[in-house]
């Protein structure tokens, strides 16, 4: 979802495919596991008291698990989003958020409208030794593009290695390890592409239904086709009303079973939405729901290969996943 304008408020602010699982064995697992909740993500501290910590904040939780992993215990991170259970778009800056932004050397947010509070968080404590990463400016995006860039296949090799740059110019010792943390994180990614790669050989063309473009990203990488109105997506995306007639093709799909799957934002479910999940399970099609917030048992792979596992359930199986645990 990108703003919401009637919502957003600134205080200052298998298939089972053996496939996935053969993939996921064959590369090393990272070794920091699963994340804990990102607003509580904090390296352990250094074993010497002359050690360089670096302060970072990732403006939603899934950048401060990606700062996390390329710095090791040599950064401090907080995640300013970091509820899975709750619309991002109501989000209010606290004090603690506050006060990390002020000495932070190093932020991660997303751009494109989605995270615009942290610009006025920054904005109360200037500080001309900070570097701010703009995911959607450094991916080259535009205002207006689909905000979710963190679902997109490539987007986080390209934001770890800027993490891994930028910590390298503030603590030049550690560059090789920074290094190689990038190194270890691109390789962790390689199963869940060869997921999409799966998905993309197995059921290209394959017609789905959303209720906004959330998770768009990675149904397109996996070749799928999105049948829903660009318009209906827009709309719920903004939290306004669709047009009668966009709600109603949104409808025909699921009630005429036109769609192998229907896929929606579990953090931003109104009356729409319900209505739509109740043709879907009574028409029997397969639901995954989708999150915006990195689910607090996951570190940004595991977070991205429960999704597409979920997808593939969805359309071997025809099973629903309507939370992810």
């Amino acid at each position: 979802m990108t703003t919401k304008t009637r919502m957003i408020r600134h205080t200052v602010a298998a298939l089972g495919f053996a496939s996935l699982a053969a993939c996921a064995a064959a590369v090393p697992a990272v070794s920091h596991a699963a994340a804990p909740a990102a607003s509580a993500i904090s390296a352990p501290r250094a074993s010497t008291a002359s050690a360089r910590i670096v302060q970072a904040v990732g403006a939603e939780n899934e950048y401060a698990d990606v700062i996390r992993q390329i710095g090791g215990r040599h950064v401090s991170v907080l995640g300013v989003i970091n509820d899975p259970t709750t619309d991002p778009h109501t989000y209010e800056s606290s004090t603690k958020d506050a006060g990390a932004v002020a000495k932070a050397q190093l932020i991660v947010q997303n751009g494109l409208g989605y995270d615009d509070f942290m610009g006025h968080l920054e904005a109360a404590s200037p500080n001309k030794n900070r570097t701010v990463i703009d995911v959607g400016s450094l991916l080259g995006y535009k205002t207006g593009a689909n905000p979710h860039l963190w679902y997109k296949p490539t987007t986080m090799t390209q934001v770890a290695a800027k993490i891994a740059s930028t910590l390298a110019s503030y603590d030049p010792a550690d560059k090789a390890t920074f290094n190689a943390n990038l190194t270890r994180f691109v390789a962790s990614l390689t199963p869940w592409k060869a997921a999409l790669n799966t998905l993309h050989r197995r059921y290209a063309g394959t017609p789905v239904a959303v209720t906004e473009p959330v998770f768009d990203y990675t149904l397109q990488a996996a070749g799928l086709t999105i049948l829903t109105p660009h318009r209906f997506e827009l709309a719920i995306q903004e939290g306004n009303d669709p047009s009668p007639q966009d709600a109603q093709i949104e409808a025909n799909l699921l009630s005429q079973k036109k769609v192998k799957a229907f896929f929606y934002n579990q953090q931003a479910v109104e009356a729409v939405t319900t209505k739509l999940l109740g043709i879907a399970r009574a028409k029997r099609i397969p639901i995954v729901g989708v999150y915006e917030t990195m689910p607090l048992a996951k570190d940004y792979q595991g977070w991205m290969m429960a999704e597409v596992t979920a997808v593939a359930k969805a359309l071997g199986q025809g099973v629903s996943t309507e939370r992810i645990s």
